[in-house]
């Protein structure tokens, strides 16, 4: 998803943002809440197999418990709720370092940056000024706390033995198809992020094609010998990440219907292999594009490639019919 809210709920749950189940309450503003009693996210089957499970993660500046809200209060058996990105990084650092190792440990640690508002870093100063100057001086710092916590991996008896995931909620878009921020846009300026996987016997490699982090959390309980609940995930996950043949399925992305200017209704984007088909609920737009070819998404093929957008369509419409959410004032 391109906000993070609905991307962080997807990631705790395995579940695509389209299909997940919410509840609206009051204490919230009316903002939407993982119906956690419906969807319990996957941190709960980890931790039945006897893991320690522990979630680290900066709070949102004037949103306190806004991770809560996405599904780790009721996810995570113990939470760090840390007060800027420096804090994080050492609290998830004493974890690896106090570890016991009486069970194996899941450890989620999240850094709320970059993110707006940006800021300026004076040790991780980029070129330019402006607010992708600021960007890229706060992607700079969180590179300086994530390798704050990979070194104390390394230097702890875990670091030979443990996967390592870096990956992210959404990008930014600072005017590429006239958009700031994130939120609104279904373009790959919001939702193409990063990846790395570091594994035990995995040899490096780089590969560039689709995989949603919604597919993320149950591949990597296969990895580590867990069963993920029924309909979790996508069975190539595993197969896709370590690089063996396999075809990735359809991904499905939401934007954050409050942000959207004009009205309530979300964007959608349906993904298969090279093609995306972006929804506009609000304007009833479709647009079609090959991002191989065209990564920059200048060329709307929407009237050129009838039948890739047909069976796009179809896939979009059994997802919406598929999903299911609460109305206003349920699960308050």
């Amino acid at each position: 998803a391109s906000m993070t809210f609905q991307s962080m709920s997807s990631l705790v749950t395995g579940v695509a943002a389209p299909h997940l189940p919410y509840a609206y309450d009051r204490s919230w503003k009316g903002l939407p809440v993982l119906a956690t009693g419906r969807l319990p996210p996957l941190a709960h089957a980890i931790a039945r197999v006897g893991w320690r499970t522990v979630a680290v993660v900066e709070d949102v500046p004037n949103h306190p418990g806004f991770f809560d809200r996405s599904g780790f209060r009721d996810g995570y058996a113990e939470r760090v709720t840390a007060k800027g990105s420096e804090e994080a990084a050492d609290r998830a650092a004493r974890v690896i370092r106090e570890h016991d190792g009486k069970a194996p440990l899941w450890l989620w640690y999240h850094n709320f940056d970059p993110h707006l508002p940006y800021r300026e870093w004076p040790k991780y100063r980029a070129r330019g000024d402006g607010p992708k100057a600021r960007y890229l001086s706060e992607t700079l710092h969180a590179d300086a706390m994530v390798g704050r916590v990979l070194d104390a991996l390394d230097a702890s008896k875990l670091g030979a033995r443990t996967i390592v995931v870096f990956t992210a909620d959404h990008g930014e878009e600072f005017g590429d198809h006239g958009g700031r921020g994130h939120g609104e846009t279904m373009y790959e300026e919001v939702l193409r992020i990063p990846l790395y996987v570091r594994a035990p016997g995995w040899a490096p490699r780089a590969e560039d094609r689709l995989f949603s982090t919604t597919w993320l959390v149950p591949a990597l309980m296969q990895l580590v010998g867990i069963t993920p609940p029924p309909g979790r995930g996508a069975p190539e996950a595993v197969d896709l990440l370590r690089g063996r043949p396999a075809r990735a399925p359809v991904a499905l992305a939401q934007s954050n219907p409050y942000w959207v200017k004009g009205g309530a209704d979300p964007r959608f984007a349906v993904l298969d292999g090279p093609h995306k088909l972006i929804f506009d609920s609000a304007r009833m737009a479709l647009e079609l594009y090959d991002v191989d070819r065209d990564p920059r998404e200048r060329r709307n093929l929407i009237d050129a490639n009838p039948e890739i957008a047909a069976r796009l369509r179809g896939e979009l419409a059994r997802a919406r019919l598929a999903s299911v959410e609460e109305k206003p004032g349920d699960g308050a």
